[in-house]
């Protein structure tokens, strides 16, 4: 049996995934734009092997869609293109997918992998026009749509203080609003988010920790009954604080002057 394709000059099947699979990442993915035809081809043989997490972020020309994927474990990089994402913003990433969103005024949310190109766009949400009153994340790659779920999540002041979070699983066309009391008192600015065994995190910069539960039927919202870090007293909380899931614990990483 042949590959059949404008590209394949007839290659036998066996043959052209035999040479595709001897690539090296980035050829790998140079090769995925050939045609429709290599593309499922080298996705089939394309050996990620990440045992550590890699780097992706623009270089100073990414208003032309230019970035590099870095690998730290074994000091690779690779400059690769990509038109669609010009001057857009990344909110998080998860087994090798990124979820983008579009600069205001259009705002629009989609999940990309840069590895296979692939897109998923996300039904229209209102964001507010300040990136840092939002937080998105997701819980698992959209291939598997038993377990993906996309969280945004709004800090708001209206006549008290409110908490929304909107969800969203494949297959749904409208996003689910939740609205719940903050709990706490005055303004407090909600830093970054994460998810981890299926609840969905997020800190303060005052130090305090609140946790979504979004199991269907459930759908709760509360702050952890911990005490604040009174190292973040220290802390300029002018710059970002970021945390991390790791083994099922959530670590908070943050720097200071």
């Amino acid at each position: 049996m042949c590959i059949t394709g404008m590209w394949n000059m007839n290659i036998p099947s066996d043959l052209l995934l035999d040479i595709l699979s001897r690539l090296s990442l980035k050829a790998n993915i140079q090769a995925s734009a050939v045609c429709k035809t290599w593309c499922g081809a080298v996705v089939s043989v394309r050996k990620l092997q990440l045992p550590h997490p890699w780097v992706f972020y623009p270089l100073r020309a990414a208003e032309e869609g230019n970035y590099l994927l870095f690998d730290p474990s074994r000091s690779q990089t690779y400059k690769l293109n990509f038109p669609e994402l010009k001057n857009y913003g990344f909110s998080y990433s998860r087994d090798g997918w990124l979820l983008v969103v579009t600069k205001a005024p259009s705002r629009l949310i989609f999940l990309f992998n840069p590895f296979t190109r692939d897109h998923i766009y996300l039904p229209k949400l209102l964001l507010p026009t300040t990136a840092g009153d939002c937080c998105l994340a997701f819980l698992a790659a959209p291939t598997s749509s038993a377990n993906c779920l996309v969280i945004s999540f709004n800090y708001t002041i209206s006549p008290s203080d409110i908490i929304v979070i909107d969800t969203w699983r494949p297959g749904e066309t409208v996003w689910t609003t939740h609205r719940f009391n903050s709990q706490l008192p005055g303004r407090r600015a909600w830093n970054n988010c994460d998810f981890s065994n299926g609840m969905f995190y997020c800190f303060s910069t005052c130090g305090y920790l609140g946790v979504f539960d979004p199991s269907p039927n459930r759908e709760t919202w509360k702050i952890l009954p911990v005490k604040p870090c009174l190292a973040f007293r220290q802390v300029d909380l002018t710059r970002r604080m970021m945390i991390t899931e790791h083994e099922g614990d959530i670590f908070v990483v943050c720097n200071s002057c």
